[in-house]
């Protein structure tokens, strides 16, 4: 039997001044975002957000900037209140000079206009297992990589998990939230 993915898309941001690959989850795409492609542009221009403004980023975390990040998008239909709220999950990527080395890893979330430590959230929930199996696989395949370019251009195969569509997106400028 052939297992379905729960990632509908894959989204290469390599251009980013953060080079980004943004994964969109199943979990309430459609009824928070109005489907995958809505969600991805939301995610697309946080991540720019976050590049060329991440002041607010910065001093929730500590951290000056990244190598490169990986975003999770999706939608929570389960939020306090019954308020179906917009989620991206982050994991920022550090200390890779050395290509490839070790990386240093920062988690955080983005919950409807809010940045948040994985402590602060008040659900308890700090991802799910869909993403901890990509987080693994994307750096088991980073670590076979020459450079953070080409690993940027070149996505892993995620075997049951692999998104049935994956695009590339050069840099463009951010635009307000909605």
């Amino acid at each position: 039997m052939e297992q379905t993915s729960s990632f509908v898309m894959r989204a290469n941001l390599p251009e980013m001044p953060i080079p980004c690959r943004v994964y969109v989850h199943q979990a309430g795409v459609d009824d928070v975002f109005g489907g995958p492609e809505k969600a991805l542009s939301y995610t697309e221009n946080l991540v720019r957000i976050i590049s060329e403004e991440h002041i607010e980023v910065q001093d929730l975390l500590d951290q000056d900037t990244f190598d490169y990040l990986i975003a999770v998008t999706w939608g929570d239909i389960r939020a306090p209140r019954g308020i179906n709220q917009r989620v991206i999950d982050f994991f920022g990527f550090s200390g890779t000079e050395i290509w490839p080395s070790n990386p240093d890893v920062t988690a955080w979330v983005y919950r409807e206009g809010l940045f948040m430590l994985r402590e602060d959230i008040a659900t308890g929930d700090t991802t799910c297992g869909d993403t901890l199996i990509m987080l693994g696989r994307e750096e088991e395949h980073r670590r076979t990589t020459p450079s953070l370019e080409h690993y940027m251009l070149n996505p892993p195969y995620l075997r049951g998990l692999e998104p049935p569509k994956t695009i590339t997106r050069t840099n463009k400028k951010a635009q307000p939230l909605a």
